[in-house]
């Protein structure tokens, strides 16, 4: 039986983030590293439209990996689409060909229980407020300086992209976002990041042993140090 805490959270998702009425159909999409998440997903789905189905994916080997095309081409017969799998579908084609379709996307890549109980019921309102706030801050800088006590050293200049927002409300046609939400960043200049990034926690490759030591020469990573950096600049091979 589903806890009363992530209940709540899910039916959250469904009705403020995704705004889900009971005339629309929503998929649920999850693989089998993260099959029990995506049933209560899925079963929350069910107790506000009739409309609604569960597909269950191979776990993708990597954040970006394209859904077999049979798969993802389905995507844009939905009105809402809920990713909860291990590795992330947000910056993929059938995403994107999806909203360009008119469904609305939220992606969740390697959510847990205890993270969409903490982090999916929350007040959004406050959210989008707190982060436009930070955004327009970004609007009018031009430079980032970023240290910290681990040796994190890192400049970078922020005049030709435009800031973005994610507080976590996917209710227009079209509309995606990563949930649990709460952003507001925007990317580096290109060729202008410079200087020494020291990593402890996580980098797409899960959570990290020992902090990896980054040097960054214009733009470009050149090196990486410590017993996991080998890893870690593993997943960046092939992009350039």
């Amino acid at each position: 039986m589903m806890m009363a805490s992530l209940k709540k959270a899910l039916r959250t998702v469904f009705e403020v983030c995704m705004n889900l009425k009971r005339n629309e159909s929503c998929l649920v999409v999850s693989d089998s590293k993260k099959r029990e998440l995506g049933l209560a997903f899925f079963e929350a789905a069910k107790s506000i439209t009739e409309k609604s189905a569960y597909e269950e994916v191979l776990p993708p080997p990597r954040n970006g990996t394209e859904p077999l095309e049979q798969i993802g081409s389905s995507w844009k017969f939905f009105d809402v689409i809920i990713l909860v799998t291990s590795k992330s579908f947000s910056h993929t084609k059938a995403r994107k060909a999806a909203c360009k379709a008119g469904a609305r996307i939220a992606s969740m890549p390697g959510l847990t229980e205890d993270m969409a109980k903490r982090a999916l019921d929350v007040d959004y309102a406050l959210m989008k407020k707190r982060s436009v706030k930070l955004a327009r801050i970004l609007e009018k800088g031009s430079k980032v300086r970023v240290t910290t006590a681990l040796g994190t050293d890192l400049e970078f200049s922020i005049k030709k992209h435009k800031p973005f927002t994610d507080f976590g409300i996917y209710s227009k046609k079209g509309s995606f976002g990563n949930l649990p939400a709460g952003e507001s960043g925007l990317a580096p200049d290109e060729g202008t990041a410079n200087g020494i990034l020291v990593v402890d926690a996580c980098m797409g490759t899960g959570v990290l042993k020992e902090p990896v030591k980054i040097t960054i020469k214009d733009g470009f990573a050149v090196k990486f140090e410590g017993k996991e950096g080998a890893r870690v600049r593993k997943q960046f091979e092939g992009l350039g």
